[in-house]
């Protein structure tokens, strides 16, 4: 089941899906794979590569400008140092987008009839369907940018349905989480529309002779606080809980509660759970889509999950509507006997996500220490396991020795089969090991994954100081070092911290729990990675030898190229026709090797001159960095510069790296020196030098670094 030799590293890279992983020998690739995979991916792989190769024909003018704008434009986003750095989709987030646009533009997918087309194998019936809307399942690996996803789809229905006269898109959008967990994490990206204008959701306005930023105008409604002001432009963002249609959804025995099927429903006692009448969300919209994070809950339709979507659509059916589209994105779209949902139309399974360090590499214990794990003849729970506590303490103290030498917190997690076990758990690993004593954060939830007031016996107050205390796990402040939760890890929660993972209660259809949706929590990428990725910049951004010039820049066969409306000069001395400033202080500074008899010829360094350099910069990260202007003087020395309003962290880092840069040059061509130069606005208005030798000479004092 090894990857395709040709499959790629990088994240970004087109995948054809001839190189695409499944889950056999690679004999067996062009007699089985079909049959192996999510019965509509691997024709729809096939559709959706012609229609990108294509370049979108088929699809409407607002699904191409969509498409192009997030996937062929180049995208530059601000870091929190003030500098920009280069942002592209991964493939998979772009292939997801591509199908869903391919299926409802090009093929017209309506319903399962029309799904069913791209059955290869002939095993698709449509008693394997359950609703009767438009419904797209999208497989993501945990951690590979499902939310983004969810963005990216909600803007093109909202701009589809506004530009497109004929479009059964929608403006209106219900997005449901599984619990509270997801939803909060949910809430932190989408307060404020942050992650439409964070990231390029949105493309400038007159991209393609569209106001888009203008006319994205959209309300985010969040849990109970729904209240409708307009027919058109709302996000309902709520827990599946607070939206069930009402009392009378009978007990299933597949619930995942089914003690009120056979006992009969229980008297309600204190709880933190309430609910809201579908009808207090539909009654006053005609139009709708619903956007399912972690949508494997919806595996049954008898279950209220199922029954609150089925009632939406029989309400939008009665005043002449339909439910616009059902896009549900989850890492695991199976039911509880381990079959695929037939609707899944994109998959970017684990295994591919771990190949392209999307997420961590997940690492077992090796041969020698598996084989001295016993499970101990105990009636106690910790006895029983104590082996496998101990292993998870040994390998969590060397993860944890390595993230602190990057300032950066290990944490162990111990999922549990029961509160009394995670109790006792917990108890077991503060008194035994000395570095965990106040450490061990105790988290008890219900079988939906929320918090749970009635197995804690603590108020509603402490549940959200104890919700706080679980969501920011991952900030230096906080003190734990360990958590042991009962399936704390099930759904959404992001712990970019957990390294180690003890998992003492079984993988089982009872459990409605499956070993994809707990490693996968535990796998979303940060710092193992980071250990990883600074260690191997730090060999790769190093002088391993004597410089080598493979290409050259000639400035006068620069491509023509467009710049953004703002301040700029005409220059007298450079080959460009205009100087554009990205900053007050970089727009003055241009006109200073105008007024400067010491200088022969400059320019500004654009993009489009791909002048870059390589570097390690204060993160750790390998980024590319832009020298600002490039200067000749009168003898014959070609100066590089960079200038700065306000030094940030990045800034020594990259004239450490243009100072290695100009002695590589130095050392293999002769004929011209090659200098670096940094001009610092305190500096440089302070003291106003009238010509480049005085900058040279402020630069030897006042040079960052």
């Amino acid at each position: 089941m090894a990857l395709h030799p040709d499959f790629p590293d990088s994240p970004h890279a087109i995948l054809t899906p001839g190189v695409r992983w499944f889950p056999a020998d690679e004999a067996l690739r062009e007699t089985s794979m079909e049959k192996l995979m999510p019965p509509l991916v691997a024709q729809l792989r096939k559709k959706v590569k012609e229609f990108r190769d294509s370049g979108y024909v088929g699809a409407t003018d607002t699904s191409k400008s969509l498409l192009n704008w997030w996937f062929k434009e180049r995208h530059l986003l601000p870091r929190t140092d003030g500098s920009m750095a280069p942002f592209a989709y991964y493939f998979a987030q772009r292939e997801s987008l591509e199908t869903i646009v391919y299926l409802y533009d090009v093929a017209g997918a309506r319903d399962k009839y029309d799904l069913m087309r791209f059955d290869a194998g002939g095993t698709v019936s449509a008693g394997l369907f359950d609703e009767n809307w438009r419904r797209y399942v999208v497989k993501m690996a945990t951690g590979s940018g499902k939310t983004k996803v969810m963005s990216l789809v909600l803007a093109w229905s909202f701009f589809h349905k506004l530009y497109e006269p004929d479009s059964e898109l929608s403006r209106n959008f219900l997005l449901i989480t599984p619990n509270i967990i997801v939803l909060d994490r949910i809430y932190k990206d989408f307060q404020g529309l942050r992650i439409f204008f964070k990231d390029p959701v949105l493309p400038d306005n007159g991209f393609n002779g569209r106001n888009w930023r203008d006319d994205f105008q959209l309300t985010l409604h969040k849990q109970d606080e729904v209240n409708v002001t307009r027919p058109t432009g709302n996000i309902f963002l709520t827990n599946i809980h607070r939206i069930y249609s009402g009392e009378d959804i009978p007990p299933s025995p597949d619930d995942e509660n089914s003690m009120d099927y056979f006992l009969g429903k229980r008297p309600t006692g204190a709880t933190t759970d309430s609910k809201v009448d579908l009808g207090m969300i539909v009654r006053d919209i005609d139009e709708l889509m619903i956007l399912n994070d972690e949508a494997h809950h919806i595996h049954d339709a008898r279950l209220a999950w199922f029954k609150s979507i089925e009632d939406i659509h029989n309400r939008l059916l009665q005043k002449g509507g339909v439910l616009s589209l059902q896009v549900d994105v989850t890492a695991t779209p199976k039911h509880n006997n381990g079959a695929i949902f037939v609707q899944t139309v994109a998959d970017y399974p684990l295994v591919e996500a771990i190949w392209q360090n999307v997420v961590k590499h997940p690492v077992l214990p090796d041969t020698a220490s598996r084989t001295k794990l016993r499970e101990q003849q105990s009636a106690k729970f910790t006895e029983r396991y104590a082996d496998y506590l101990d292993l998870g303490v040994i390998e969590w103290r060397k993860a944890y020795a390595e993230h602190e030498k990057l300032g950066k917190r290990a944490i162990l997690f111990v999922m549990t089969d029961d509160t009394k076990n995670c109790d006792e758990v917990a108890e077991h690993l503060e008194n035994r090991y000395p570095e965990l004593a106040g450490a061990v954060l105790t988290i008890h939830t219900k079988n939906n994954g929320e918090v749970s007031e009635a197995q804690s016996g603590k108020k509603k107050d402490e549940l959200e100081r104890l919700r706080k205390q679980a969501n920011d796990i991952d900030d230096d402040k906080s003190p734990y070092k360990a958590i042991v939760s009962v399936i704390m890890l099930k759904e959404g929660w992001d712990v970019r911290n957990v390294t180690t993972i003890v998992g003492l209660r079984a993988y089982s259809a009872k459990s409605n729990i499956l070993p994809e949706q707990t490693l996968g929590r535990g796998l979303r990428l940060k710092t193992v990675m980071e250990i990883l990725k600074k260690a191997l910049n730090e060999l790769t951004v190093r002088d391993k030898g004597d410089a080598e010039i493979k290409d050259s820049i000639n400035l006068r066969r620069t491509r023509p190229f467009m710049v953004n409306d703002q301040g700029y000069l005409v220059p007298k001395k450079s080959v460009f026709n205009r100087a554009i400033g990205d900053s007050r202080f970089e727009l003055e500074f241009a006109d200073f090797p105008e007024r400067c008899d010491d200088v022969v010829s400059w320019a500004k360094n654009y993009f489009a001159v791909h002048f870059k350099l390589d570097y390690v910069n204060a993160d750790g990260d390998i980024s590319n960095y832009y020298p600002d202007f490039i200067v000749k003087l009168t003898d014959g020395r070609v100066m590089i510069v960079e200038t700065k309003g306000q030094e940030d962290l990045d800034v020594p880092h990259k004239m450490a790296r243009l100072a290695q840069w100009c002695d590589d040059m130095n050392a293999v061509v002769s004929g011209t020196e090659y200098k670096f130069v940094f001009a610092g606005d305190g500096e440089f208005e302070k003291y106003r030098p009238g010509s480049f030798f005085e900058l040279l000479e402020l630069h030897r004092k006042y040079k960052p670094g």
